[in-house]
């Protein structure tokens, strides 16, 4: 609000081309008071806009961060999952090595029952087929 528009500044220069009386005075003080009275009533009404304002923001940033926690729990139980899945590469890799070694005990196994086998086979065709 400009000071051009307060009603005291009419009297105010009404008072400067007049003579000042008791009455005046009194009449200069009440405009002034109620100028800064009506100044107050919208300082106040800003203010009170401006805490609302405030508040709606500092709740949504409050959820805001409600949600980036959650957000975070989530990433952080799928870091612990790949975590473990991680931890066990190790032990995967040696239980195919070993299964690697069983697969050619196995196949040694096989080889040298079927070579005894057609080993016997052929030495049974060899005799003539007697036993």
């Amino acid at each position: 609000m400009s000071i051009e528009k307060l009603p005291c500044i009419n009297l105010i220069k009404s008072i400067a081309m007049t003579t000042v009386s008791d009455t005046d005075i009194k009449e200069l003080k009440q405009f002034i008071s109620d100028g800064l009275n009506s100044l107050k009533l919208e300082w106040k009404e800003d203010i009170n806009q401006l805490d609302k304002r405030i508040t709606e923001k500092l709740s949504d940033l409050k959820q805001e961060v409600v949600e980036s926690k959650t957000e975070l729990k989530g990433i952080d139980k799928r870091l612990s999952t790949v975590e473990t899945a991680i931890q066990k590469i190790p032990d995967l890799a040696e239980k195919v090595g070993e299964f690697k070694n069983w697969k050619q005990i196995g196949v040694l196994l096989l080889a040298s029952i079927f070579s005894g086998t057609i080993g016997s086979f052929i030495g049974w065709i060899v005799r003539g087929f007697k036993p």
